[in-house]
C-alpha cells in the first residue's frame, strides 16, 4: 500500500481523486492540503510516498515546493505535478523527485489508474528493497547470482499470497523469466544458501528461520518464512 497526499486548493477536486483512490488496494490518501505553506510540513510529518502537487496555490507554488523537496535529503516523496498549464513541465522536467505529470481536466477515473500504476511501481520498488534487506540480515551476498534468483522467488511466492511453497514451480517461473535453464536457478540459489550457513551469522539464522537443532538452511525454508519478516499489501 503507497500513502499519498494531495495538495490542491480545490477542496472538491481533492475530494473526487481521493474517492477514486481510497477504493483501491494500491493508494491511500493519508491528507488533503489547500495551503501551499503546509506541503513540507505535512509531508515531513506524515512521510507519504506520493504528493499529488497542484503547481499553482496560496501562500507556495509548486515549484518552490519541489524546490524544497530536491534540496531537503530527509524527504523520500515522489512527486506527480497536476497542472492545468504546460508550461510547468518544462520547469521541473529535470527534477529527481517528479514521476509523472497529469494534466487537469483528465477525468478521474483516469487520473486514479494513472496513480494507481505509479503506486505498483512504487510497492514493487519497496517490496524487493524489503526482501533485500531480509535476506543480507540472514548473511546472503547480492553479488551471488543465487541471491538475485532467491530474491525473485520469495517475490512470486509473496504475490501469490498462499502457505503452500512449491520449490521446483518457483524455480521454473524464475527460469523462465530470467531465460536461463531451471536447474542453473536451483544450482545457483543453493550455492547462495549454502554460502550464507557457513559465512552467515548461524545463531541469527537458526532464530530468524525457527530451524531445528539438527535442521540446516534450505531455500524453501528461506522462502517461506519471508512471509513472517515483509510486509506485502
Amino acid at each position: 500500500m503507497v500513502n499519498a497526499v494531495i495538495a490542491d486548493d480545490n477542496k472538491d477536486l481533492c475530494i473526487a481523486i481521493a474517492n477514486e483512490l481510497n477504493v483501491t488496494k494500491e493508494v491511500k490518501v493519508i491528507a488533503m492540503i489547500k495551503e501551499g505553506t503546509r506541503v513540507i510540513p505535512e509531508i515531513k510529518r506524515l512521510h507519504p510516498d506520493i504528493v499529488i502537487l497542484d503547481m499553482k496555490m496560496p501562500g507556495r507554488n509548486g515549484l518552490e515546493i519541489i524546490n524544497d523537496i530536491e534540496n531537503d535529503a530527509s524527504i523520500n516523496t515522489k512527486v506527480v505535478v497536476f497542472s492545468g498549464e504546460n508550461n510547468y513541465i518544462s520547469k521541473v522536467h529535470n527534477s529527481n523527485c517528479v514521476i509523472s505529470y497529469i494534466m487537469k481536466g483528465t477525468c478521474f477515473k483516469e487520473v486514479g489508474l494513472k496513480i494507481q500504476s505509479m503506486a505498483r511501481n512504487i510497492g514493487s520498488k519497496d517490496l524487493n528493497q524489503k526482501i533485500i534487506d531480509y535476506l543480507l540480515d540472514l548473511g546472503f551476498s547480492t553479488s551471488n547470482r543465487g541471491t538475485g534468483y532467491l530474491k525473485k522467488c520469495i517475490s512470486i511466492f509473496l504475490e501469490q499470497g498462499t502457505d503452500e511453497c512449491k520449490v521446483k514451480e518457483l524455480f521454473k517461473r524464475v527460469a523462465e523469466i530470467k531465460g536461463v535453464n531451471s536447474y542453473i536457478v536451483k544450482n545457483n540459489i543453493h550455492t547462495s544458501t549454502k554460502m550464507a550457513w557457513h559465512l552467515g551469522n548461524r545463531r541469527n539464522i537458526i532464530n530468524k528461520l525457527k530451524l531445528g537443532e539438527t535442521e540446516e538452511i534450505s531455500p524453501k525454508k528461506v522462502i517461506t518464512m519471508a512471509k513472517y519478516y515483509i510486509d506485502f499489501d
